[in-house]
């Protein structure tokens, strides 16, 4: 199997990913499959849970009573699980506000939605992988088990990893600016940011267009 890395494509046309590697990657894929059958109920009783109740109690109009414990426990009891100890919701209220549209949708729709959404972002990222650094990139992409538990934990980790991409991206093509700013979008979990490859030698090896860019839109965030 020949894993040799390519080039960044500047030109625009596609890689071809070899059927080995593809392999490899549908057979990861199932396991995964067969991990997401086992642990997303969990994911349901968690945080993603914690997230909605914060938008919905402040599309219900109670902002004031965010913090509440009782308010939190109520609604716990009544949506989520009453033999699940209460995660109570301690993201800043703009989070609240901002997911609180979302809230419009029953929680469980809301749940298949999110994983479906990441699941079809991870997908994209492999893609590029594949056709941008090849088959060795997309292979440990897909063999990169935390990205697949944070979707079936309903956690926005994914996320980073399309903001790292399109910045990666943006900077092959001589971007700098714009590559800047994208990966400075990630900087709302910063420390999730970090744990993403291709952010660590971007910023290690960026030119001083993308710093100044990537400075910017951090003071601003």
């Amino acid at each position: 199997m020949d894993f040799a890395p390519k080039a960044l494509n500047r030109a625009g046309t596609r890689g071809r990913i070899s059927y080995s590697a593809l392999a490899l990657v549908a057979l990861f894929s199932l396991w995964y499959l067969v991990i997401a059958r086992s642990t997303a109920s969990q994911g349901l009783r968690g945080d993603f849970t914690s997230s909605y109740m914060g938008a919905s109690l402040v599309r219900e109009g109670r902002l004031k009573q965010l913090y509440d414990y009782r308010t939190q426990s109520d609604w716990w009891r009544s949506h989520a699980s009453r033999e699940r100890v209460l995660v109570p919701y301690v993201r800043p209220p703009y989070y609240a506000l901002i997911e609180s549209p979302l809230a419009a949708l029953p929680l469980p729709t809301l749940f298949l939605v999110n994983i479906s959404v990441l699941t079809l972002l991870l997908l994209g990222c492999w893609f590029w992988f594949a056709q941008q650094l090849g088959d060795e990139a997309v292979v440990f992409g897909s063999l990169f088990l935390p990205s697949v538990l944070g979707i079936v934990s309903g956690q926005d980790c994914v996320l980073m990893l399309v903001f790292a991409v399109i910045s990666y991206h943006l900077h092959s093509r001589g971007r700098d600016r714009w590559a800047g700013v994208v990966l400075a979008l990630a900087l709302y979990k910063y420390h999730l940011l970090l744990l993403v490859g291709p952010a660590v030698p971007l910023l290690a090896a960026a030119p001083p267009d993308e710093e100044h860019a990537f400075d910017a839109a951090a003071k601003e965030l």
